[in-house]
């Protein structure tokens, strides 16, 4: 049974989230990255302690990763809760994570800490075999440059 409480707190992550234009529209009818930011906003909703994303950046382009996974890490920290997320973006995660865990092989752990920590050129090349140049910009790692271990040029 949907009470006047759920209703508001459904707009209320709605708007949080950018989203309230779309608060009628089929989910079908909407595009991929707004269907991923009404996931993420189904999850937020049921508000637990613990909230595991699987790539919640995929599919929003640049504006939207940056709102999102910054939304994310506010709600966390607000909240007090733990936000699990999978991520193959770099930048996102060098930009936004508190506690990073690289993963290697399958299954394999190879570095966990910061992302200063473990955002480096030397974990770089040791799990992707790229050459990257990381710099430090407002104490988090950024990547400005990756290219195949075998091209020295």
């Amino acid at each position: 049974r949907t009470t006047d409480t759920d209703i508001l707190k459904v707009n209320k992550i709605l708007e949080a989230m950018d989203l309230s234009q779309y608060a009628n529209r089929p989910f079908n009818e909407i595009s991929a990255g707004q269907h991923q930011r009404v996931s993420i906003a189904r999850g937020l909703i049921q508000e637990t302690e613990i909230l595991i994303l699987d790539e919640p950046a995929s599919n929003l382009d640049i504006k939207y990763r940056i709102f999102v996974t910054d939304f994310l890490r506010e709600v966390a920290h607000r909240r007090n809760m733990l936000i699990i997320m999978i991520s193959h973006s770099l930048e996102v995660t060098s930009m936004f994570a508190d506690k990073v865990v690289l993963m290697g092989a399958p299954g394999m752990i190879v570095k966990t800490g910061t992302a200063s920590e473990v955002i480096t050129a030397e974990n770089m090349k040791a799990v992707y075999g790229v050459n990257c140049k990381v710099v430090e910009h407002e104490g988090r790692p950024q990547l400005l440059y990756c290219r195949e271990l075998d091209d020295e040029t």
